[in-house]
Formats: C-alpha cells, structure tokens, sequence
C-alpha cells in the first residue's frame, strides 16, 4: 500500500467516525437521552432566565459557519478545482475568538 492510498484510507475512516459521532449524538438527542432542555437558560431563584451570553456565542457560531459554507461554495464554483477546504477569513476566526471571549468573561463574572 502507498502513502498516498494510506492517507485516503485515514481521511475516509476520520470522516466515517466523524460521521457516527454526529449519528449517536443525533439519535441521543431525537431519543431523549440527550437532554437540551434550557441549554440557553439559567436557573435563577425559581424561574429560568435566558443566558444572553450562551444565546451571543450559538448566534455568532451559526453565523460564521454559514459564512464559511459560503465561502467554500464560491470557491468550489471557481474556475480552478478545489483540492483543499480554504483557510477562513481571519475576520471570521477572529469573530469567533472574540465570542468565546465574551462568553468565559461571562462565566467568570458571573462567579463572583
């Protein structure tokens, strides 16, 4: 067997267990083994409050991995194959960065 054909083999078999993965943790969900109920909210006295802080940093993922999706699309629509994923804008990374930031200094505010 070649490098060539053992590293295909490696990123065939990582994409098959990624896949898996994301099939458990979706049956998991679908089943109700995988609770997700207030996973936006807190408990604050009696009641539940929504997190604005886990609420900023889902918006800010679902956003940039849109903008990612779309900018593979437009590379996959040039005119020169697509051979690798493209690196993501540094804005992007950045952003994201910038949200996990946010949602720590949160977290660490809110323990004091």
């Amino acid at each position: 067997m070649t490098m060539d054909a053992a590293i295909g083999l490696l990123r065939y078999g990582v994409l098959v267990w990624l896949l898996a993965m994301m099939g458990v943790v979706a049956w998991g969900i679908l089943g109700g083994r995988i609770h997700t109920a207030g996973i936006l909210t807190d408990r604050l006295g009696a009641g539940r409050v929504v997190n604005l802080h886990r609420v900023q940093m889902l918006l800010v993922f679902v956003f940039v991995v849109a903008a990612y999706v779309k900018t593979v699309a437009e590379a996959m629509g040039a005119a020169v194959p697509l051979t690798q994923m493209p690196d993501p804008p540094a804005a992007m990374t950045e952003l994201l960065l910038a949200s996990q930031g946010v949602y720590l200094g949160g977290k660490a505010v809110n323990r004091l």
